[in-house]
């Protein structure tokens, strides 16, 4: 569906105010350690935009990963032929995981320009 569970939410909001606001990233903790769920609310509604823009970073980063890393096994499985079987599990891992990536960019980022890796656009292969 490309739904973020609440966890992710809360590691993003934790990594951005530790990049901010250390203060306020300990008072989210202790919000969290408690079980003070109108807190974390609170702060996750505060920084929903920079939030948010965490997860564009995230998903657009690991998504030129997995461009880089099918560049990669190209050439590898080329030229190293049976030397390793694993490959083709690796390589539909790696399409699995741009597929919830790219279901997570669609459901949450609808109007921001495609994600163009070294193969890959957002809707399909460029051409």
């Amino acid at each position: 569906t490309g739904e973020v569970s609440e966890q992710v939410w809360d590691v993003l909001l934790y990594k951005y105010l530790g990049e901010e606001d250390v203060g306020r990233q300990q008072e989210f903790y202790q919000a969290h350690m408690s079980g003070d769920y109108e807190t974390k609310q609170s702060y996750h509604e505060c920084y929903y935009e920079q939030t948010r823009e965490k997860l564009l970073e995230h998903i657009d980063d690991i998504l030129g990963e997995l461009d880089g890393l099918s560049q990669k096994s190209a050439y590898g499985g080329a030229v190293a032929g049976d030397d390793h079987p694993r490959l083709p599990l690796i390589l539909r891992h790696n399409d699995f995981v741009r597929a919830t990536f790219m279901a997570v960019r669609g459901y949450y980022f609808p109007d921001e320009p495609e994600f163009c890796g070294a193969e890959y656009c957002f809707l399909g292969l460029q051409t």
